[in-house]
């Protein structure tokens, strides 16, 4: 393995100096040309420091101290260097010796490790600047990359610092040829795991990005639209279920308002306001973009709202529609589905 080596610096900032006229002392680390600096703590006369040397000049006590401090700071920085290389280690950085010269913790965490973190901190915030969906939707890339470690390599996790740019291509590879994913459903779930790399590398939990030469990209899907036609055929189908039925009012009154799945099913009545124009308006902060939107309602939309008005389920929650609530956003799709079966 060609691994990298650890070049140790100590020199005088003496543009910095303090009320005694001393400046203080710095170590510089250098890692494959990276390098980082820390202070020493001690102070010392320019005259009195030997550049050549890298040493305080005299037999002081006090040149005697700091120049034990070199030798040792020396010595415990090649320890480092040899720790690595019984590591068989090749991912040595600057920032990973000055850690454990200076007794940080240096304990690497897994890729698993830092997206259980991730998904923690979201569903903390379900309500408050995230959705119930977002938190999902990040459980399931997660098990996703789950399944992609054991079909790749049969192993449980990985280390952040062996993440590559191979790793992220045979990711989108494995969603795509094995997992049967979309083009942009596999890179939806390469966005999320980016999102949480970039949390790793925030953190300074590693030092590696393997997104660095990596395109997120999308392509535009070709979206079909409803006619009106249609929209009246499938308003007044009756699919002899009331679930179905369910889910076809609040699929017509998305079409006819503009509002997603996740925003009817919070609307409740206090949504619904008288504008300007003495009209009935939908007033809506959205979920996902968490914007203020306000609605005209058409005479469809509001001819949905007042057919369930006295709705049993929605009078007991306070809601406009009977929205199954343990319905995700994509049993809904399923649903929606089975009514254009028709």
């Amino acid at each position: 393995m060609d691994m990298k080596r650890i070049s140790i610096l100590f020199w005088l900032y003496k543009s910095k100096k303090n009320n005694q006229g001393e400046s203080p002392l710095y170590l510089r680390i250098t890692v494959g040309g990276k390098k980082v600096e820390t202070a020493t703590g001690y102070f010392i006369k320019a005259s009195e420091w030997d550049s050549n040397k890298k040493l305080v000049k005299g037999k002081s006590d006090n040149s005697i101290l700091i120049n034990n401090y070199i030798t040792v700071s020396r010595s415990k920085i090649l320890q480092i260097e040899n720790e690595f290389t019984l590591d068989n280690s090749n991912c040595i950085t600057a920032d990973l010796v000055k850690q454990r010269f200076l007794g940080l913790s240096t304990q690497r965490k897994t890729l698993l490790e830092v997206f259980d973190y991730h998904n923690d901190k979201v569903k903390a915030q379900v309500g408050n600047g995230y959705s119930i969906g977002t938190y999902k939707q990040y459980e399931v890339s997660k098990g996703k990359l789950k399944s992609f470690l054991k079909y790749s390599s049969g192993e449980e996790d990985v280390s952040l610092d062996s993440l590559s740019h191979k790793f992220v291509t045979d990711f989108e590879t494995y969603l795509k040829n094995v997992d049967g994913l979309s083009s942009n459903s596999a890179m939806k779930k390469i966005t999320q795991l980016k999102t949480v790399v970039h949390l790793a590398l925030a953190n300074e939990w590693t030092t590696k990005n393997p997104f660095g030469n990596f395109k997120c990209s999308y392509k535009n899907p070709k979206r079909e639209v409803l006619t009106n036609e249609e929209l009246q055929t499938l308003s007044t189908k009756d699919f002899g279920c009331d679930r179905l039925n369910y889910v076809r009012d609040i699929f017509l009154f998305c079409c006819y308002t503009g509002l997603r799945y996740s925003d009817v099913a919070k609307l409740t009545p206090a949504n619904t306001i008288v504008g300007i124009d003495g009209k009935k308006w939908l007033t809506v902060d959205t979920t996902k973009t968490d914007e203020r939107c306000n609605i005209p309602l058409f005479e469809q939309a509001e001819i949905l709202i007042d057919k369930y008005k006295d709705n049993p389920v929605c009078l007991n929650r306070g809601v406009m529609f009977p929205v199954n609530s343990c319905m995700s956003s994509n049993q809904s799709e399923l649903s929606l589905r089975e009514c254009f079966v028709i």
